[in-house]
């Protein structure tokens, strides 16, 4: 195979004006460049190497077309300083069986339709780069992804901001997943989620949606807030999720709302103003430390035998605040309303437990100095 390759390697830009469209059946590589137009290639394995380069569109161009178009049985893409922009489809379109694709410092944003469209399965590593205000989705997998990503932000699509049609595996450290036109993220299987300080905020619709059995999610330090639907729903069955000092707030639906057969685990976090439940599971819940507060709805809602202990469950709009197909077993925990409930067989109630305004100071959860709560836990 011959590649087309354009490489330049001094610090001056290298305009190739004269290429307006590309066919090859190699691959390519952008040193220092401005590429103005579009590369497709057809082979058995392809590589393409961007470095402190842009492949933006060509104005002068009628037809329309992906930034880069790559079709093989492999193929391999690096970008590092580099800009994929401005094109009438999406801005990098690959169909292949497998690809392995790094992103580093890089942006992909402003075209036509998807950011990325992967025809296949994606192994994505990704740094401080962004997809960004693409047409449709921000990152469109129809096979299984797994991204390993630091500082990654997927903001302003049309669409969903990430869509995989089947797994999705993912690492997650001080991402952002913002203001996209449909879901957050949409995962058509079983998704599989360790987040440090991930923020999914202000998306059209769901926050995240996994449609799958099996997921297993643990959010740390993370705010799931500000989306027009659920903050995450996990609608499949036998889910697991765990999630510590996070918030899930001001989201149009449920805080959270999982499948039967889930298992949810909640400890140092603000479940609150939620435009339906707080927490919605078919499944079992332990709840440890946190504040359930404001919701419209019911503050909890559990399927199986569940645990609350030294939290607040306050100012939500369901009566009771909690409820539930099976039972709890309740400790150290400040339920409004709860002398409707002591007679109630579903709950089982522990030592600590009162119904006493629990005096905020803001909303954040955040107890006065004088609040009953205060020292008031095991």
């Amino acid at each position: 195979d011959s590649a087309v390759e354009f490489l330049h390697d001094e610090s001056n830009d290298a305009y190739l004006g004269a290429m307006v469209h590309t066919l090859s059946t190699g691959g390519l590589t952008l040193d220092h460049s401005t590429f103005k137009g579009d590369f497709h290639s057809v082979s058995d394995s392809i590589q393409v190497n961007l470095s402190n380069s842009t492949l933006e569109k060509n104005v002068t161009r009628s037809k329309n077309s992906h930034g880069l178009g790559l079709y093989a049985n492999h193929v391999e893409l690096a970008m590092e300083n580099s800009t994929v922009s401005n094109h009438a489809l999406e801005g990098l379109h690959v169909k292949a069986n497998t690809v392995q694709q790094s992103i580093s410092n890089s942006s992909i944003q402003g075209n036509g339709s998807n950011g990325i469209e992967v025809i296949g399965d994606l192994d994505l590593t990704s740094n401080s780069s962004t997809i960004g205000n693409n047409g449709a989705t921000g990152l469109g997998i129809t096979g299984n992804l797994s991204l390993t990503s630091d500082h990654f932000t997927v903001q302003g699509n049309g669409s969903n901001g990430i869509d995989v049609s089947q797994t999705f595996d993912w690492q997650s450290d001080f991402d952002v997943v913002a203001s996209n036109g449909g879901n957050g993220v949409t995962v058509g299987s079983t998704l599989t989620l360790v987040a440090d300080s991930l923020e999914v905020v202000g998306n059209f619709s769901d926050g995240i949606l996994a449609s799958g059995s099996n997921s297993d999610v643990t959010l740390y330090q993370s705010f799931i807030r500000d989306n027009g639907s659920d903050g995450i729903r996990l609608s499949g069955s036998n889910n697991a999720m765990d999630v510590d000092y996070s918030f899930f707030r001001d989201n149009g639906g449920d805080g959270m709302d999982m499948g039967s057969g889930s298992t949810l685990e909640v400890d140092n976090s603000l479940i609150g103003y939620n435009g339906s439940n707080g927490i919605r599971t078919s499944g079992a819940a332990t709840i440890n430390y946190s504040d359930i507060l404001h919701n419209a709805g019911t503050g909890i809602y559990t399927g199986d035998f569940s645990t609350v202990n030294n939290s607040i469950v306050w100012f939500n709009g369901g009566v009771p605040q909690m409820t539930t197909n099976n039972s709890y077993a309740v400790s150290y925990t400040n339920v409004q309303g709860i002398n409707a409930l002591l007679t109630n067989y579903e709950f089982a109630w522990g030592d600590g437990c009162i119904g006493t305004d629990p005096v905020l100071i803001d909303d954040q959860g955040h107890l006065d100095p004088y609040s009953p709560c205060v020292d008031g836990g095991m």
